[in-house]
């Protein structure tokens, strides 16, 4: 962590270090999708606000975090949260938040169940057998994020 971390810096190292920093970026957002669809939101609200922390121009982690706040019943967190989102996408890039932060935050405000733009606010807890599957770290998961 960094990847490549022990090799002298060439430009052809940088990109791969770089590569692979974006597709472990990919991967956990996946993987914080796919556990908040299996309802585990307590789970991943701690790591997606570091992770707010650390890369506040990273749109779909807030999008991610505003859920997870929302799911633990923290609603006011949730809105608190896109306020800050807002703040750390303004200066100096000077664009607010894009159509998964405002459908989100629309879905919060009037407790909108479903559909294409947002994933249900509410989810159904998962199952023991998918429980103990991420417990156990599931075929090619890690057992924590």
């Amino acid at each position: 962590d960094p990847p490549l971390a022990d090799l002298p810096d060439t430009p052809e190292l940088t990109a791969e270090r770089d590569r692979l920093l974006a597709q472990r970026q990919a991967a956990v957002l996946d993987l914080t999708d796919l556990l908040l669809e299996l309802g585990e939101h307590q789970r991943v609200v701690a790591d997606l606000n570091a992770r707010v922390v650390a890369d506040p121009q990273c749109q779909h982690s807030w999008a991610q975090f505003m859920l997870a706040l929302y799911r633990c019943g923290r609603k006011g967190d949730a809105l608190a949260a896109y306020t800050k989102a807002t703040a750390a996408l303004r200066p100096p890039h000077g664009y607010g938040p894009g159509p998964e932060l405002q459908a989100m935050l629309h879905g919060i405000l009037t407790d909108w169940q479903g559909g294409t733009d947002v994933p249900a606010l509410r989810t159904a807890p998962a199952t023991a057998r998918t429980r103990a599957a991420l417990a156990a770290g599931g075929p090619g998961l890690p057992a924590a994020i």
